[in-house]
């Protein structure tokens, strides 16, 4: 990884802070994870799929690094 990419990347976690401390970016996921795009929390579940991809009604989409997002369970699995 680049020396600017960690610099941008160290800029959007600072922006990010704005939406509260369990706020991640998108890089930080793990393939697979259930998140929600941060300041639309009660939106849709989407799951990332690959490095920049992540998954909204059967399309796959791209996603900067840099995105803020909460991690959210898969829908149906909450007891």
């Amino acid at each position: 990884m680049s020396k600017r990419r960690k610099t941008d990347l160290t800029a959007a976690r600072k922006k990010a802070e704005v939406f509260g401390p369990d706020t991640v970016l998108f890089a930080d996921l793990e393939l697979g994870e259930a998140f929600r795009i941060a300041g639309a929390e009660l939106g849709a579940v989407y799951r990332k799929v690959r490095r920049n991809h992540y998954m909204h009604d059967g399309k796959r989409c791209l996603a900067s690094d840099g995105r803020a997002v909460k991690r959210a369970s898969q829908p149906g699995t909450e007891d």
